[in-house]
This record gives C-alpha cells, sequence and structure tokens, in this order.
C-alpha cells in the first residue's frame, strides 16, 4: 500500500514530476494495492483568497520557552499553473522582549479532480474511490479534501 499524505504529492511543481513519480511507484506496489492521494481540493472562492496579503492563521504560547508565537501566512495562485506559493511565518515573542521571526516558503501544485484521475489512470491505476473529508465524506466540489483511492492495475 502506498499513501502519499497531507498534500505531499502537490510538492512536485509540475504535471510531469507527478507523473513520474506515480510511474516510480507503481513497480513497488503488488497488483491490486491501494495508492491513496490526500490533496487539498482546489475551491475556487479559497484559491482567490491567496492574493498576497499577510494574514495570521494562529497564534499559542509555546509552553517550553514561555514565548507567544504567532503562525502567518501569505498566499498567492498562480492559475495557469496551477500553483500556490506560500510563505509561513512564524513571529515569536519571549517574556524578556525579544522577538524571533522563521520564514518558511514552499509551493504546491494542485490538481483538479478530473486531472488526478486521469494522471492515476494513465500511469497504471485504476481510480476506486474519492472522497473529500477524513471522515470519508462524499467528495463535493466545495469538500475540503480530495482523496483518491486507487488500485495499481
Amino acid at each position: 500500500m502506498g499513501f502519499i499524505q497531507v498534500n505531499s504529492f502537490m510538492h512536485l511543481e509540475t504535471s510531469e514530476d507527478q507523473r513520474q513519480a506515480l510511474l516510480c511507484w507503481h513497480p513497488f506496489l503488488r497488483p491490486g494495492s491501494p495508492l491513496i492521494l490526500d490533496l487539498f481540493n482546489p475551491d475556487i472562492a479559497t484559491l482567490l483568497e491567496a492574493d498576497g496579503r499577510l494574514m495570521v492563521d494562529n497564534q499559542w504560547r509555546d509552553p517550553q520557552s514561555g514565548s507567544m508565537v504567532i503562525k502567518q501566512l501569505v498566499r498567492k495562485i498562480y492559475l495557469a499553473n496551477q500553483i500556490q506559493e506560500t510563505i509561513i511565518v512564524y513571529y515569536e515573542v519571549f517574556p524578556d522582549g525579544q522577538t524571533r521571526r522563521m520564514l518558511v516558503p514552499f509551493n504546491l501544485r494542485f490538481l483538479w479532480r478530473s486531472e488526478a484521475e486521469l494522471l492515476l489512470e494513465i500511469c497504471g491505476y485504476e481510480l476506486e474511490r474519492v472522497y473529500g473529508s477524513y471522515d470519508l465524506d462524499p467528495y463535493t466540489s466545495v469538500s475540503p479534501r480530495m482523496i483518491l483511492i486507487a488500485r495499481r492495475t
């Protein structure tokens, strides 16, 4: 069984890289073995919100250092290439007033459902199911996840 989870497949930034990965994994799975791809669902409204603005995503107190950690996001979408450019900014304020900032940049190449299904098919997999959440809800256009269950042919 292969399980490619939490958007990690999307770190392959071209359709050719994604195709090559699926082809590479194919011989390591027995015929009939499942391959599970766990991707975010590229909802148009959510994608359009990614306009390059800095937004606070979360904040918490670090129990070890006592610092207040603020997690911010900057996301930008390039629809023509299906790329989401993300920079996560962690900003820490320590009890003594000192601050520290860390940047974590990365890109994701998102897939539309029909594209993902076709990519699996041409790489020797047969689609079995598509779920829209970790609770295995049916997939819809507004589902938070796109979890594809395919079998090696």
